[in-house]
């Protein structure tokens, strides 16, 4: 692939699933907390993550995040964006908290709009 996407890790999926607000995906959908202008964690091992982008290694993971988080009122988007995200681009990519399938991602965030394969509805029933 002629793609400018990529990981430093080879230890997990290539694959990932991010929530996102709309049908088309948007520079904003893969910001950081940080780039976004949101106030740092309070807890210090949540930093790291703060500087990262949230993914999941499944689409029923981030599916199942999505309709959890609006069932009470904060909901984070409608759509999930499948990222392939390839070797070579200078991302890294860690599992990370104790939720199922929740990985983060650092390095060139806004290259991973380039990456997006296909952008499904957060209701669409799981294949």
């Amino acid at each position: 692939m002629g793609s400018r996407c990529g990981m430093l890790r080879r230890d997990v999926a290539a694959v990932y699933y991010r929530v996102i607000l709309g049908p088309r995906p948007t520079p904003d959908d893969f910001k950081s907390a940080r780039d976004l202008g949101k106030p740092p964690p309070i807890r210090p091992e949540q930093r790291t993550l703060w500087d990262g982008l949230s993914v999941n290694a499944t689409e029923q993971q981030a599916r199942k995040k999505a309709r959890s988080l609006r069932e009470i009122g904060h909901s984070i988007g409608d759509y999930i964006a499948e990222v392939e995200v390839p070797d070579g681009a200078g991302f890294a990519v860690q599992r990370t908290t104790a939720s199922p399938g929740h990985h983060t991602i650092w390095g060139p965030l806004h290259l991973l709009i380039q990456c997006v394969r296909r952008v499904v509805p957060v209701d669409e029933a799981d294949s």
